[in-house]
């Protein structure tokens, strides 16, 4: 407070740097973004999220099912008919007030649109099973263990629409 905003911005660099890769680093690269934004914190949010076009992806959905079972059976059932080679690990969590179904892994950020663009045409056997007010999107791997900490889906969506379409 006494050096001003910019020895502050410095000393948060330098954070950032020496912490990169755990939670201290985050918060400092979250905080350096909010700054430099001069304070809009849906920008800042939304930038918390980084492009890896070449990093492992993962898809998710989320939705409030009637049965989480149900769900991932159905999803299996659909890998089977269109993707029979492919050997993809179906997964749920309960993401606040909705259940979250992601589906690894995918080598990059175009083998995920590649499953995304067939996936946006093929809804509606997951709300046959009673999966309602669905979210679907490409996420990579770390950008997935940020949203879950967060927990801040719409924010996750703007930076999925700049950047994945």
């Amino acid at each position: 407070k006494t050096k001003g905003k910019d020895a502050y911005i410095k000393e948060l660099e330098a954070v950032k740097e020496a912490y990169q890769g755990t939670e201290i680093g985050e918060m400092a690269d979250f905080t350096l973004r909010l700054l430099k934004n001069d304070g809009n914190a849906e920008e800042a949010a939304a930038s918390i999220y980084d492009t890896a076009p070449k990093s492992i992806h993962y898809y998710v959905i989320t939705g409030t099912a009637e049965n989480e079972k149900n769900v991932k059976i159905e999803l299996d059932k659909y890998h089977e008919q269109y993707f029979g080679t492919k050997n993809f690990q179906i997964n749920s969590l309960v993401f606040g007030d909705k259940n979250l179904f992601y589906i690894k892994q995918f080598v990059d950020k175009a083998e995920v649109l590649k499953y995304h663009t067939e996936m946006e045409g093929n809804t509606t056997f997951l709300t046959n099973v009673g999966l309602r007010s669905i979210e679907s999107y490409a996420i990579s791997e770390a950008n997935f263990q940020t949203l879950v900490k967060s927990n801040k889906e719409k924010e996750y969506l703007r930076f999925f629409w700049k950047n994945y379409n």
